[in-house]
């Protein structure tokens, strides 16, 4: 037996990342509304990351779903203006900014800005 290289597995994980995302893209474009949470965080080493979680009801079912939807490092500064363009970033990706229709999120003014800025006419939890 001769294990797999670090590049073949990573390899590997990038196409099971692109075959994921392409199944939640579609899944998510069978969906009408969608409420998401979000959150920012620093690791002890001061890593940040952000992730994003989508609440739904697929297909007109009362079976509630919730999925994440982004979970990655978060290299920017943790200002309004940073936080607004990767979500808005992110969403417009998976193609379902139009269909938010509440975000949960800590109080930060940063992250309660940011989602004011989306103006979505949404509420904000």
């Amino acid at each position: 037996y001769e294990p797999p290289t670090r590049y073949s597995v990573a390899h590997q994980l990038k196409h099971l990342h692109k075959l994921y995302l392409k199944k939640l893209i579609d899944d998510l474009a069978l969906i009408g509304d969608i409420s998401i949470t979000l959150d920012l965080w620093s690791n002890k080493q001061m890593r940040s990351f952000l992730v994003i979680t989508g609440h739904y009801f697929p297909n007109n079912r009362f079976d509630l779903q919730s999925t994440v939807l982004n979970f990655s490092t978060f290299n920017v500064h943790h200002t309004s203006v940073d936080i607004f363009r990767v979500l808005q970033e992110k969403l417009k990706g998976l193609d379902i900014l139009h269909k938010v229709v509440r975000v949960t999120s800590d109080g930060g003014r940063n992250v309660v800005r940011a989602i004011c800025d989306l103006h979505l006419n949404l509420e904000h939890v």
